[in-house]
This record gives structure tokens, C-alpha cells and sequence, in this order.
């Protein structure tokens, strides 16, 4: 019973928490799509959170001596996903994003020049196709495209020597590392095919509307010349009718 009221208040803070974190940036007027989307990169930022607090632990339980850049590389998920929250929360969304893709790359190879291997090379694959979902500028898709396949050039291929290897101290929590990046990588690739589908059902909504919207233009032109040709031909039918009077008029007064 004990045990009972001490889960209960803790998983539900832990349910608002997640609630709060999810509604952050969301406005009344936005699209469900688009609240969608603003929430799932607040849960990005949220898992960088966790990652900024992570990694420094096993870090510190492994004994190894680490280089300043790499507990500075290690801590900055804290720094820069508080920093893209609060933009989010202020409605600067595209500098957000852009803050997003930017930082993370450059910050996840500053660890791997401090000596740290985590694991994460995929991640950089992660943020280029994310960019693409997200970014809405096709120049900042490029930068991120450009930054992220840099770092991943440089961590993955040029780097070789490690003061700190998660594989060698905890190969459980480097094989989830890969597996999250190839789930987050494919449900990223999903969203994309989903943002496209709904992209193309609303051309095709609109071509339909503007194909509605002529019928019934060429539907009032329709009416709007039979209702010509009525009033001319009473204007013909009053123009003789005129004509008559006038004569008998003119019978009368004779």
C-alpha cells in the first residue's frame, strides 16, 4: 500500500511532465499536423536531455580520465536542448530548428575529437533526414546536410583513438544507441512519406475546389445569359408594345 502511494504520485508528475513537454510552442490556430510535428521535436530535445545527463554518468562510473572537450561535448545536450525549448516555448521556430541541427552535429563530434566514442555515429544520419522533415527553408536543409555529413566524414572515418569507448564499457547501451538511431531514422523516413501524402491530398483537395468553383462560375455565366437573352426579348416585347400604344394614340387624337 506504502509502495502504491509512493508510484502513483511519481508516475503521474512523470505523465504531466511529459504533457508539458509536449505542448510547448503549441498554439490554438496550428494544424493537428503541425502541433504533431512540434511535439515530436520536443520529445527530440527531451531524449537530449537524458542523453546530457547519461553519458557524464557512465562516463564517471567507467574511472577514465577524460580530456576538458570531451565532458564539455558530454554536458552540451543539456545546455543546447534547454536553449532550442526555450526558442520553441518563445515561438522562434525555425531558428529553433535550425539551432537544432546545427548545434547537435558540431557537439556530438567535439566528443569524438575529446576522445569519446558513444556510439552515436548514426545520429548524424538521424539529424540529416530529420532536417528535411522540419527545416523549412531548403537553405538550412543544405547547411544541415552539409554540417551533419562533415561530422560524420570526421567522426566515424578520420577519428580512430578513444580515452572513453562506450563498446568496450557498456556494449549493451552501444548496441541500443545504433538500434534507437535506425528506429528513429526509419519512423523519421515515415514522417516524411506522411508530410508528402498529405502534402499531394491537399493539391488534390484544392484542384477539386477550383474545379468546383468553375463549374459554378460557368453555371452563374450560364444563368447570367438566359437572364440576357429574357430581358432583351422583353425589352423587344415592351419596345412593340410601345409601338401599338402609340398608335392607337395617335388614332384617337385624329
Amino acid at each position: 500500500m506504502l509502495t502504491a502511494n509512493i508510484v502513483y504520485p511519481v508516475s503521474y508528475r512523470f505523465h504531466k511532465f511529459l504533457q508539458y513537454i509536449h505542448s510547448i510552442g503549441i498554439t490554438d490556430d496550428m494544424s493537428e499536423y503541425e502541433k504533431g510535428k512540434i511535439s515530436i521535436f520536443n520529445m527530440l530535445n527531451l531524449l537530449g536531455l537524458a542523453t546530457g545527463i547519461l553519458v557524464p554518468f557512465l562516463a564517471i562510473l567507467s574511472n577514465n580520465h577524460l580530456p576538458p572537450l570531451a565532458w564539455f561535448a558530454a554536458f552540451s545536450p543539456v545546455c543546447i536542448s534547454l536553449t532550442v525549448l526555450w526558442m520553441v516555448h518563445e515561438r522562434y521556430y525555425e531558428l529553433s530548428r535550425v539551432c537544432y541541427f546545427c548545434l547537435y552535429p558540431l557537439a556530438t563530434s567535439l566528443a569524438y575529437l575529446g576522445g569519446v566514442n558513444v556510439g552515436i555515429e548514426l545520429f548524424f544520419i538521424l539529424y540529416v533526414v530529420l532536417s528535411v522533415l522540419f527545416l523549412q527553408t531548403f537553405r538550412n536543409i543544405v547547411l544541415s546536410f552539409c554540417l551533419s555529413s562533415f561530422c560524420y566524414f570526421l567522426s566515424a572515418l578520420v577519428i580512430r583513438h578513444y580515452y572513453f569507448d562506450i563498446k568496450h564499457v557498456n556494449y549493451s547501451f552501444y548496441l541500443i544507441n545504433h538500434f534507437s538511431a535506425l528506429v528513429l531514422i526509419f519512423y523519421a523516413l515515415y514522417l516524411i512519406k506522411k508530410e508528402n501524402s498529405i502534402y499531394q491530398f491537399t493539391l488534390v483537395n484544392k484542384g477539386n475546389e477550383l474545379q468546383r468553383q468553375n463549374r459554378e462560375i460557368e453555371n452563374q455565366k450560364q444563368q447570367i445569359g438566359e437572364k440576357a437573352m429574357l430581358l432583351e426579348s422583353q425589352t423587344k416585347e415592351l419596345a412593340e408594345l410601345n409601338q401599338v400604344k402609340n398608335k392607337l394614340f395617335s388614332v384617337i387624337a385624329h
